[in-house]
């Protein structure tokens, strides 16, 4: 399991540093600045709604029970999320504060010597957030920043075998995360999320961002 969860680790480092410097090269070429004004400035509210991957609870059990060695008897997986809600307040035309509230949630059934065994993984994050722009440009906007704050988890386990004591385990309270993110704004006040990040969210999350 140790050695599973290793190469997981390592093959997502690798995904993300590849992420991230497509992000920053891409955001270096839009950052000239634009005689129109900026895409966000002091006063607004931004809402960003956002799908994360890759779900990483789900794909350390789907390595453990299908891909690796421990291969089980007609396993199930079910998977969510991340998904996200973001709100971000404009103090200035660089620095926005808001919050995040995430969630995923991830299970697995499979039968072992004729009975049957369940995980079930919920997690709800929420965070206060605080990041910095630094395009200015009308059309495109790029931010780095983080945030930390409470993170709900419990494993559930459960099993028709009588010898088996059903079990829940309180997973860390503290959830964090961070990354850089762009939104790209085709309407003046609708447009494209893109995040990459580390910590509660998914390392990629892309969504719909709202400006008021």
């Amino acid at each position: 399991m140790i050695t599973i969860i290793n190469r997981l680790n390592y093959s997502t480092m690798k995904l993300l540093k590849k992420f991230f410097l497509i992000f920053f090269v891409f955001a270096t070429g839009m950052s000239m600045p634009s005689a129109f004004g900026q895409a966000v400035e002091e006063g607004n509210i931004i809402i960003d709604v956002t799908y994360g991957f890759p779900n990483l609870f789900t794909s350390i059990l789907k390595a453990t029970y299908i891909d690796g060695t421990n291969i089980q008897e007609e396993v199930n997986i079910s998977s969510l999320g991340p998904v996200g809600l973001k709100f971000e307040y404009m103090v200035s035309d660089k620095l926005g504060v808001g919050a995040e509230v995430n969630h995923a949630a991830t299970g697995i059934s499979y039968l072992e010597n004729g009975y049957s065994y369940e995980i079930k993984n919920p997690r709800t994050r929420i965070m206060a957030r605080i990041q910095y722009h630094f395009i200015d440009n009308d059309k495109v906007d790029a931010y780095i920043g983080g945030g930390a704050g409470y993170k709900l988890a419990k494993s559930s386990f459960t099993s028709t075998d009588p010898d088996f004591s059903d079990q829940d385990i309180a997973g860390l309270p503290v959830a964090f995360r961070i990354g850089g993110g762009m939104r790209y704004f085709f309407t003046d006040n609708l447009g494209l999320n893109l995040e990459l990040g580390l910590g509660g969210g998914g390392l990629v999350a892309a969504g719909i961002a709202a400006k008021f």
